[in-house]
């Protein structure tokens, strides 16, 4: 599966289960940013980081590692779809 699919496949999964942190998947809470990469494609992860890490970064947020960047008080369900959808639209401007 392209980068591209799986970030935006993993946005509609937050929208739609929800979202949690410092958890990759709390049951009836949703999933973090790398739980729900995980749960669309178990070995995407690593195909995806860097679009993520340069989307948080672009989008303006200072810490860019995925899951410390997920977890920081006063992050948002919002801003985590927001960030996903940036990483895929990055991932398919070069083909990915």
């Amino acid at each position: 599966m392209k980068p591209s699919t799986i970030l935006d496949k993993a946005a509609d999964l937050i929208m739609k289960k929800g979202w949690c942190q410092r958890e990759l998947h709390k049951a009836g809470d949703g999933y973090c940013i790398e739980g729900a990469v995980r749960e669309i494609d178990a070995n995407g992860f690593q195909k995806v980081i860097k679009f993520i890490e340069n989307a948080t970064g672009e989008i303006g947020w200072y810490e860019r590692i995925p899951h410390v960047w997920n977890d920081v008080d006063g992050r948002t369900k919002r801003q985590v779809i927001a960030a996903l959808r940036k990483a895929a639209k990055n991932a398919r401007k070069v083909g990915q």
